[in-house]
């Protein structure tokens, strides 16, 4: 097993309360453009007139009001209309003109999209700049924050610095904020030590009231990811995934081995997946033990992708060809729901609406899934699948509800 890093290619864009039974999806093709779709209550897409767009840019997403997108160094937003389409420029902002650029530019991930998100509320954009991956040679990482206004305007509030020079690891993704906006995870790498197996180390970052991230700690390593529960005897954690719920809470997928170096041939345990409570600080706190953490269904390879639905209630787990669906229970210990749904393939681009559907492209087929989920059954909807575009390494997904 390899560094697994957890980014999130499709990302989940809600606004307004769950009472719309639809809403858009938009798909971006590296050189191509942004498809944009109308997903209707049975799961079924239709194309947006005028699309494919095709805006300056990698695709970020939308807030509601504005489509978002970076390149390099530039931030941009663009109108969406009333259908959804994605209208005229609204604004563009060079992000090497403020603090946190002596990093380098917006990273672009392998996957050709740039390292930019929207937080929970829509109103505030982070940008993650750096310019090597190797930070020995005297580079940082840094995460700009920007407000989007009302008339879609970009206003720099301020960044943070962190990895200075001299360190020996990179992180190369933007954190998970957990639902009440307030602390912020992100994965990092240790790359004076490529032999690693996945990833031991979580930097801590909290929100200034402006939005602004404030660099604060790390939780677990080195060597292994550190934090409670104690794994099994003679083993040691290694992280896998990490998502959040509405309130102060996350749940990891941790993989146990014997040797997290993975230099003498060693033995793994299940990826079993755990929950925490998230104070102001960003501790972490669990009553789970190893032994009430549940494992991922047999005959698969782990996971690198999970995402609760916006109630918290429900948690996604895409492993071996399709998705494995649990109870989240707040601080209590995750619990199985169903195996593992679905066959066809495998799924490597999951998000939820507002409206308990799942949205899960499947890189086997191209694919997009679209399940309805409610904490008594989870069934694919009748309108699901559609094929829609897809690229290699992976494309770029957002949903946002009407």
């Amino acid at each position: 097993m390899r560094p697994i890093c957890l980014i999130a290619y499709l990302t989940v864009l809600c606004t307004g309360t769950a009472l719309a039974q639809e809403a858009y999806v938009y798909d971006y093709i590296p050189n191509k453009g942004v498809y944009a779709y109308d997903a209707s209550s049975t799961g079924k897409l239709t194309a947006i007139k005028g699309s494919p767009f095709k805006p300056a840019g990698q695709m970020v997403g939308a807030n509601g009001k504005y489509f978002v997108t970076a390149d390099s160094t530039f931030l941009y937003s663009y109108e969406v209309e009333s259908d959804g389409a994605i209208g005229k420029k609204v604004s563009d902002i060079d992000t090497q003109h403020y603090s946190g650029s002596e990093c380098g530019t917006i990273a672009i991930n392998d996957a050709g999209t740039a390292a930019a998100q929207f937080d929970h509320t829509g109103e505030n954009v982070y940008v993650l700049l750096y310019g090597s991956q190797t930070n020995v040679n005297g580079t940082c990482d840094g995460i700009q924050t920007y407000s989007v206004s009302k008339s879609g305007k970009f206003t720099f509030e301020g960044a943070t610095e962190f990895n200075q020079p001299g360190s020996d690891f990179f992180t190369g993704v933007l954190p998970t904020m957990i639902g009440n906006g307030k602390v912020g995870f992100g994965y990092e790498f240790d790359i004076e030590n490529e032999d690693l197996c996945d990833g031991t180390t979580l930097n801590i970052f909290a929100a200034e009231s402006n939005g602004v991230l404030a660099y604060q700690d790390i939780v677990g390593g080195p060597g292994s990811f550190n934090a409670p529960p104690a794994p099994p005897p003679g083993y040691s954690w290694l992280l896998e995934a990490l998502t959040d719920d509405p309130t102060d809470h996350i749940a990891l997928a941790m993989n146990s081995t014997t040797d997290p170096d993975c230099e003498d041939s060693p033995s793994f345990g299940p990826t079993q997946l755990a929950s925490y409570t998230v104070d102001s600080q960003g501790n972490l706190t669990t009553t789970n033990t190893y032994e009430t953490m549940p494992s991922l269904p047999a005959g698969n390879n782990g996971t690198y992708l999970m995402k609760l639905d916006p109630t918290g209630k429900i948690l996604a787990v895409a492993t071996g060809t399709g998705i494995a669906f649990y109870h989240f229970n707040g601080a209590d210990p995750i619990t199985p729901f169903t195996g593992i749904i679905g066959d066809s393939g495998n799924i490597v681009l999951m998000s939820w609406d507002n409206d308990g559907h799942l949205y899960a492209q499947n890189a086997a087929t191209g694919r997009l899934h679209v399940y309805a989920a409610t904490t008594k059954s989870v069934k694919e909807l009748s309108g699901s699948p559609t094929e829609i575009p897809f690229s290699s390494p992976y494309s770029s997904i957002a949903v946002r509800t009407k």
